[in-house]
């Protein structure tokens, strides 16, 4: 691998410092190559190696970070650390995972159903990086190839999204703008969280066979999805973290809660996290609330890939 990335990136041979550091969290990890350093978080359950090679193929891409700099300056609202993190995720998870699940493929699919858009930066990543990835693999493995070649290329993938993204901003058709979900057979999953804190493979996991609304915790939003998609029968989850003030339930919906926020906000000031289940306006509800926002994510996908967010009447562990 580092012989065909060397070629890659036109004969560039590197020597990467690595700094492994413990991470306590099950599955929460983290890293970054910065200064010419690589550092990575290993946590007790989760396989680290994927994320070393991602940020070792960034160590590679630096050593010609002017043409990637040249490059993202001639496209209107690319910049280079985009460009660089598309081809990063493009590579791993894109190109090189383990088994026959497909990672990158999953997160997109998950930030496309919570209505995620280029203006945030991890869905623009990893829409870049499924756009780059049959040009990065063809590049990879035609010694004619290179990162030089690739580039306008991948210039070219950034103006096909970016076309696709107003497509995707432009008003829906009678049919869609009339449909009552409220009639419709399957059941809707309701989360009101912000959208980084929901992993889209995990998403896909919670969703199951229902519809699937993401939205943020602004009043307007509970008003629209509940009267006009709700119905009895479907399931809400609350995503609460006790740094993000603003991510709270509004006062009007607090009946929404299983249990009563100040009993959430003292545990969560006594470091526990919070996973309940309860009943309100013929709908089931779980709120998940973690101490901090960075724990927030880890959490719910470890909940969600093991269907905890069913509607059995099994209580949540």
């Amino acid at each position: 691998m580092a012989q065909t990335l060397s070629r890659f990136v036109g004969g560039a041979k590197i020597t990467v410092p690595v700094y492994l550091i413990a991470n306590p969290e099950d599955t929460l990890i983290g890293g970054g190559f910065n200064g010419g350093r690589l550092t990575l978080e290993i946590p007790r359950k989760r396989d680290a190696y994927p994320s070393l090679l991602h940020e070792l193929f960034h160590a590679f891409l630096r050593t010609r970070q002017r043409e990637i700099e040249r490059t993202a300056g001639g496209v209107p609202g690319l910049e280079a650390e985009t460009l660089s993190e598309g081809l990063a995720y493009a590579f791993n998870p894109g190109l090189v995972r383990a088994g026959t699940d497909d990672p990158l493929l999953t997160t997109v699919a998950g930030y496309l159903a919570q209505g995620s858009t280029l203006k945030n930066s991890y869905p623009r990543f990893n829409l870049y990086g499924l756009a780059l990835r049959p040009l990065l693999k063809d590049a990879l493995a035609d010694s004619r190839q290179s990162l030089e070649t690739l580039l306008p290329r991948a210039a070219d993938a950034w103006l096909v999204l970016t076309e696709l993204e107003k497509a995707r901003g432009t008003k829906p058709g009678p049919k869609w703008e009339t449909w009552d979900y409220r009639k419709d057979p399957r059941h809707s999953l309701f989360i009101f969280g912000r959208s980084d804190q929901v992993d889209g493979q995990a998403l896909v996991a919670s969703a199951e066979q229902r519809h699937y609304f993401g939205r943020s915790h602004d009043a307007d939003e509970y008003k629209k999805m509940l009267t006009k998609n709700a119905k009895p029968g479907d399931c809400i989850i609350l995503l609460l973290s006790l740094d993000d003030a603003e991510g709270r339930v509004p006062k009007e919906y607090s009946d929404l809660l299983p249990l009563p926020w100040a009993e959430v906000e003292n545990r969560l000031k006594q470091g526990q996290k919070v996973f309940e289940r309860g009943k309100a306006r013929e709908m089931i509800v779980f709120v998940l609330a973690t101490p901090t926002t960075a724990g927030l994510r880890g959490e719910f996908q470890r909940l969600a890939t093991g269907r905890r967010f069913s509607d059995s009447t099994e209580p949540p562990q």
